[in-house]
């Protein structure tokens, strides 16, 4: 939380151990008793970040209504989610490029898949195609998500999520018509 506060009103170069340690009222070797650098600190709060938005979106997408899915109230209900969360934005862009966050995005885009596919089910597409077309989804959710957090016009991050919106009714539109009542 501490990291979280001096990323939001400092920015990334600010956050050192000992600016870490000094927010959180710790002394700095405490810090590095549990984490071995800033990176790893970092590292945390994405996961943190990235695993509270995921049961938020689970919730959400268990109540999706799969002949009428309400794409818009969705991404962008996750954009805003990732955007509130303190500090996540200021790290992405320096964390998109590490293994680490590789790894949770993959986690967190199979957990998405996994809930997608039940909406999918019910869509009348056939099994061989669920999983593949749900992990799809979630990647493309994932990767445009970031791409609008990185943006610093916030008119355009929400063009970015509108024309995502409107791409995922589209796609959920051609597959229902197309496979309902064939399962």
């Amino acid at each position: 939380m501490s990291t979280a506060k001096i990323l939001e009103d400092d920015g990334p170069d600010a956050v050192t151990m000992v600016s870490i340690a000094r927010a959180a009222d710790l002394p700095t070797p405490t810090v590095y008793h549990y984490f071995a650098d800033r990176a790893a600190v970092f590292y945390a709060l994405a996961e943190r970040t990235i695993q509270a938005v995921d049961e938020a979106l689970m919730h959400n997408l268990q109540h999706v209504d799969p002949k009428n899915p309400d794409w818009p109230t969705l991404v962008h209900g996750l954009y805003q989610a990732y955007r509130r969360a303190e500090g996540y934005r200021k790290i992405l862009p320096q964390l998109k490029a590490t293994a680490g966050l590789e790894v949770l995005m993959d986690e967190s885009n199979t957990r998405t898949a996994a809930v997608l596919e039940l909406v999918l089910v019910q869509m009348g597409l056939p099994e061989e195609r669920v999983k593949r077309l749900g992990l799809m989804v979630a990647e493309l959710v994932q990767e445009m998500l970031d791409h609008a957090l990185c943006l610093n016009d916030e008119k355009e991050a929400h063009a970015w999520i509108d024309e995502l919106a409107e791409m995922l009714a589209a796609l959920a539109e051609y597959y229902f018509s197309r496979y309902s009542g064939t399962a």
